[in-house]
């Protein structure tokens, strides 16, 4: 074992002694020993379980230490007590906390995880090193793939190396085509004016609606006309108040699998059908069934031949380029959920987050609708055109990115150039939300301010006070 990894070696060894206690019987196996050596099974098996689940000591202490640890627990109650509703705001506060520098805890369970704030350290870790932080280690638990393999499969986000750059070659073929793009435009400008539609129906009813729900609809509708080229109109069914099935487990997925990233006894649960993870079980197969069956209806009518959206696409490149592992039904399933999470999640959090500063800024809005009045139909020309509207869309992104935190694990031990250690194993954040509430970036980095993005004359961004 390295560290305080808890290895196939020792697994097998528990499994093992409770296989031998129930075969001889456990109350007359222990009650056949001695106080003594009742005493020393127990402490060995104690030390056994010690060695294997208690948080890791730090590598880096001092300024870089959160506070809050405890013996066995490490900051595993710390997290409980103050981020397991919001994580990312949880990773933020400690940012602010510690002054913006890289900081390092350690959960029991073998979770160990750093930060990285420091500008050389990020650059390091994206660019000059890349090769030793990936999402996934072949040796060690608590990896991406762990967390997340039901829901993202073998897909562009699930996977590193060849694997990941077979499906970035091929994505990018599918994206270079022109008919894509134009299809986009379509669909995205189709269903906004049917959710204008909408809105314009609710403005006299007095209703409160759930704005982020109606989002995910709205993004949802958009990303399965691209990836499968019908839409279930969710974006209706949310305006009702009842969000679909598909919807839900989705979500659930990607909740509960980012919960799993501090929970050390997830797979335990797993394995008992504990807590959530019957509610992630049978997510999984709503979302498997929805998309399996699309993608078998799709593959056996031979529609794909004359269609634009993505999934025909794929298979399209799958027959023109004699790759029939392309076209199976668990690579399309994996291609189109990652694809899915791309469009919809980013996309709804990003106009959910917008409408947010929108109600609190009503300035804003009408420097908007006055860079807006003048355009008759908002396509990719117009929106290229709006100086304001890119101000806006920037300073929503940095206030609450979408991807507030993204990981890495650190293939070998290494040693970042502020000096920072970091041990085989670690999970590597790069905080983008701590990035864009950073003082040494942005000025009032917690006010909500557009033009703070306007260009001067020599590209350099205008001061706001």
């Amino acid at each position: 074992a390295k560290g305080s990894r808890f290895s196939a070696k020792h697994g097998a060894i528990l499994l093992a002694v409770a296989y031998l206690l129930k075969r001889v019987g456990a109350v007359e196996a222990l009650t056949g020993l001695s106080t003594r050596s009742r005493a020393a099974l127990a402490a060995a098996l104690g030390a056994l379980f010690y060695r294997n689940f208690a948080a890791a000591p730090l590598e880096n202490e001092g300024e870089h230490t959160h506070s809050g640890r405890h013996f066995f627990f490490g900051n595993l109650l710390e997290f409980l007590r103050d981020g397991q509703k919001d994580m990312f705001t949880f990773i933020l506060n400690k940012s602010k906390a510690l002054g913006f520098t890289n900081n390092e805890m350690t959960i029991c369970g073998n979770v160990r995880q750093v930060v990285i704030e420091d500008e050389a350290d990020r650059r390091y870790v994206l660019k000059n090193n890349w090769e030793n932080f990936a999402k996934n280690h072949p040796t060690e638990p608590n990896t991406f793939e762990d967390y997340f393999s039901e829901l993202l499969g073998r897909g562009i986000f699930g996977v590193d190396g060849e694997e990941w750059k077979d499906h970035r070659k091929v994505a990018s073929h599918m994206f270079s085509v022109n008919g894509l793009r134009t299809q986009m435009e379509v669909v995205f400008l189709e269903h906004a004016m049917r959710l204008r539609e909408l809105l314009s129906e609710e403005v006299d009813s007095g209703r409160v609606l759930d704005w982020q729900s109606i989002m995910q609809g709205f993004t949802f509708d958009t990303i399965c006309a691209i990836a499968f080229g019908h839409s279930p109109n969710a974006v209706e069914s949310c305006f009702r108040g009842a969000k679909p099935e598909f919807l839900v487990a989705f979500d659930d997925l990607q909740q509960i699998g980012s919960e799993r990233c501090f929970k050390p006894w997830w797979k335990i649960t797993r394995f008992l059908q504990w807590g959530d993870e019957p509610r992630f079980t049978k997510a999984t197969k709503i979302v498997d069934d929805y998309v399996g069956d699309i993608i078998r209806d799709r593959r056996s009518s031979g529609e794909y031949s004359a269609k634009g959206d993505l999934l025909s696409l794929y298979i399209q490149h799958a027959r023109a380029t004699n790759a029939p592992h392309l076209e199976s039904t668990d690579y399309l399933r994996d291609v189109v959920v990652n694809f899915m999470i791309a469009g919809r999640d980013t996309t709804a959090c990003t106009m959910t987050t917008m409408w947010r500063y929108f109600a609190e800024n009503p300035r804003v809005v009408e420097k908007l609708r006055a860079e807006f009045s003048n355009v008759e139909t908002p396509d990719w020309d117009a929106m290229r055109d709006s100086k304001y509207g890119q101000c806006v869309f920037n300073e929503a992104l940095r206030m609450l990115p979408p991807v507030s935190v993204d990981f890495r694990i650190a293939q070998r031990d290494d040693v970042l150039p502020s000096g920072f250690i970091v041990k085989a194993g670690t999970r590597v954040g790069i905080s983008n939300i701590s990035i864009g509430r950073n003082p040494k970036y942005f000025e009032d980095p917690d006010a909500f301010k557009p033009e703070r993005w306007f260009l001067n004359e020599d590209g350099t961004r205008v001061r706001v006070r």
